[in-house]
C-alpha cells in the first residue's frame, strides 16, 4: 500500500481466490480472504486480531481495496458476530451500499 504502514502479504492463491496476512508496521495484525471477479471483488473474510481491533485498521484496509481494485466490493455479514455487524453498520454510514439479498451487500465506488 503506497505511503501507508499497511502491507497485504499474499499467503495463498488458487485461481481467483486470494488469501493475505494484513501487516501493520511489519507485524501481522489480521487476515483477509478475497475472491476476485471481473466485475467485483468479494471479501470472504476480514479478521483483525483482538489486540488490534477498534483502532481503524479494517476500515483503512477496506478503503485501500476500494481504491486499488476500482470496482464494487461485495461481502456477506456474519450474523453470528456482533463485532462484525457493528463494524459494517458503522462502515456503511457514509458509503453508497446496496443490499443485494439477505446479508450480502455491495459497496459501490463513487
Amino acid at each position: 500500500m503506497d505511503n501507508c504502514p499497511y502491507l497485504l502479504e499474499l499467503t495463498k492463491k488458487n485461481g481467483n481466490l486470494e488469501d493475505y496476512n494484513i501487516l501493520f508496521s511489519h507485524e501481522v495484525i489480521g487476515e483477509l480472504q478475497l475472491t476476485i471477479h471481473s466485475k467485483y471483488v468479494f471479501i470472504r473474510q476480514i479478521s483483525i486480531l483482538e489486540e488490534f481491533k477498534r483502532l481503524g485498521h479494517a476500515t483503512k484496509v477496506i478503503d485501500y481495496l476500494r481504491k486499488m481494485y476500482r470496482k464494487p466490493i461485495e461481502l456477506c455479514i456474519s450474523t453470528h458476530s456482533n463485532s462484525a455487524i457493528l463494524f459494517w453498520k458503522n462502515y456503511f454510514k457514509e458509503k453508497t451500499v446496496a443490499n443485494l439479498r439477505g446479508n450480502i451487500y455491495r459497496l459501490i465506488n463513487q
